[in-house]
């Protein structure tokens, strides 16, 4: 029973001591903003995901040297699958635009050469 709560204080201890990543709240602020901005501006949602995953770059620099240290690299995670999300859907929707825009420019073309 004693070592049982020597471990529970052992462990409140550890708790108690761990720290927040400083930013990985933030990337998952940026991911998510890239998936919405990739319906309407497949350009500019790319900007939010590319510096999302510099940050996560860091702070999981941070991580790696004092893994013990920090307890929501789960938030880093989920932060960068939503940069690397938000990147696709931004390449999707360009490729999308630019094959349907692609139709649009033969029948301009064609229109100029009957005129």
């Amino acid at each position: 029973m004693t070592q049982e709560k020597s471990d529970n204080a052992q462990d409140n201890a550890n708790a108690a001591t761990q720290q927040k990543l400083p930013k990985a709240e933030i990337i998952i602020g940026l991911g998510i903003g890239s998936i919405i901005l990739s319906c309407c501006c497949v350009l500019v949602a790319l900007i939010p995901a590319v510096v999302g995953l510099v940050l996560a770059s860091g702070d999981e620099k941070l991580y790696n040297e004092n893994p013990s240290l920090y307890s929501n690299y789960g938030n880093l995670k989920t932060g960068k699958i939503l940069c690397f999300v938000g990147i696709g859907c931004s390449v999707m929707m360009l490729i999308i635009s630019f094959v349907f825009g692609l139709g649009d420019i033969w029948n301009v073309m064609e229109q100029v050469r009957d005129f």
